[in-house]
């Protein structure tokens, strides 16, 4: 599970996070299999913060991990890797998709969906509709978080609008939420159909 509470709620989250500050790269990198989830997920939001291709390559590594916790961990730290500029933004989308669609354990399908969230990444968007009929709410909070991030479509709002009757209760406030957000964004127009062409984009 990842963490999501912020160090300033307690006394030792802030302890930690403090200390953290001083770690290199290469000592956070492997507090990412820390058993403990306060500890991984501190890790991880320091180097949020070291977007470099090591800490990449680390992350995309620790998707690929048998453990699912360690597939978690490893898709929370490419959502937001390099804040703010998102320097591995276009390598990270695909892992954080075929991880929402095929992943075995909610908690990383609902790390996924998060990821794609935070990484704006509106060609995910269908996946994220798809998620949002997953029968974890865990996944579904994410889903509706995350669609406030996607280009304002017709089957996005759709979605979001389903969401926000869901049986959950954080799941319906996420929704409502978004679709506050996507309320003062442009609508996506639809483009006209291109004569036939073999190109596709």
């Amino acid at each position: 599970m990842i963490d999501d509470k912020d160090a300033s709620d307690s006394t030792l989250r802030l302890i930690l996070w403090k200390a953290l500050i001083k770690y290199s790269t290469k000592k956070l990198c492997a507090l990412l299999c820390d058993e403990d989830a306060i500890v991984r997920t501190s890790a991880a939001k320091q180097l949020h913060l070291r977007g470099t291709q090591a800490v990449y390559e680390k992350g995309a590594e620790l998707c690929q991990c048998q453990e699912g916790y360690l597939r978690e961990i490893g898709v929370f730290l490419l959502g937001q890797l390099g804040t703010p500029r998102r320097p591995f933004r276009k390598n990270s989308i695909p892992i954080a998709i075929y991880l929402l669609a095929n992943d075995a354990s909610h908690e990383v399908r609902a790390a996924a969906a998060a990821a794609l969230g935070h990484l704006g990444a509106s060609e995910a968007s269908n996946e994220l509709i798809k998620g949002a009929g997953d029968s974890s709410s865990e996944v579904r909070t994410c889903v509706a978080f995350a669609l406030g991030a996607m280009t304002p479509s017709q089957e996005v709002k759709a979605a979001l609008h389903k969401l926000t009757n869901d049986k959950d209760q954080e799941v319906r406030d996420w929704a409502k939420l978004s679709m506050e957000i996507l309320h003062d964004k442009p609508t996506k127009k639809r483009r006209r159909p291109k004569p036939q062409s073999s190109s596709r984009e």
